[in-house]
């Protein structure tokens, strides 16, 4: 997903996907 995408989003599903990549980067490293 591009950070263009991201920025129609709503804040909140905006806040978890940030969220969801954060946690997901800190998993695979």
């Amino acid at each position: 997903m591009r950070v263009c995408d991201l920025e129609d989003w709503p804040e909140p599903e905006l806040l978890e996907w940030s969220i969801y990549l954060k946690v997901t980067g800190e998993a695979q490293s």
